[in-house]
């Protein structure tokens, strides 16, 4: 029997949060939520910025994605990857001319002791910790990941679309990377095309 649509997140005070309720409550009903105040205790929050950053692993070159536009495209022909620095990609990444993301980074063993994976989900086996970092308004294609996610904000604001299991068929899924990864054809959830994609139905918390 299908379950009934979510229609609101569930937000809660890190205090409010144990392992027992994150895990009857939440991941083993795949229901996502919200918690604020998780990172108090994270390094990160005192010590990142761009001159630590550079300091710590802007020796380090890493992968970065670039864009015609604001929508990031990791598979497909669209896709446009380049190699850079750290450091030469923390000088640039702000300008707006230059459309760029740096995207599930692996963290550096140098700040790697910054971050710290909250309490609650101790009940996880962490398998990666990676880093994102953009200048705003970064869209990136739908997808599924394999994983549980647990994504913590260290500065600025994110908006995350989530779609019911339901809603796949209406997504356009399509296989990628030899079928390891599933993303929607639809370029833009946010700007839908439907004489491209006329049974589109994006409706997301």
């Amino acid at each position: 029997e299908a379950r009934p649509l979510m229609e609101t997140i569930d937000i809660l005070d890190a205090s409010k949060v144990t392992t027992e309720k994150f895990f009857k409550e939440y991941l083993s009903k795949s229901r996502p939520m919200i918690v604020k105040n998780g990172l108090k205790n994270w390094v990160a929050l005192e010590k990142w910025s761009n001159e630590y950053l550079k300091q710590r692993i802007g020796r380090y070159e890493t992968q970065i994605t670039f864009s015609e536009s604001d929508v990031f495209h990791f598979y497909g022909k669209k896709r446009d990857f380049r190699r850079m620095t750290i450091a030469d990609y923390l000088d640039e990444f702000k300008d707006s001319t230059k459309k760029m993301y740096m995207a599930q980074q692996e963290v550096f063993a140098e700040i790697r002791g910054d971050v710290q994976q909250p309490w609650f989900s101790n009940i996880l086996e962490l398998q990666d910790v990676f880093l994102w970092m953009g200048a705003g308004n970064q869209v990136t294609t739908a997808h599924f990941d394999n994983s549980e996610n647990i994504m913590c904000m260290v500065a600025g604001r994110k908006r995350m679309r989530l779609y019911e299991p339901a809603m796949t068929p209406f997504l356009y899924a399509q296989l990628q990377n030899k079928h390891t990864a599933v993303t929607s054809a639809i370029p833009n959830v946010t700007a839908v095309d439907y004489k491209r994609f006329p049974d589109a139905v994006v409706r997301s918390l």
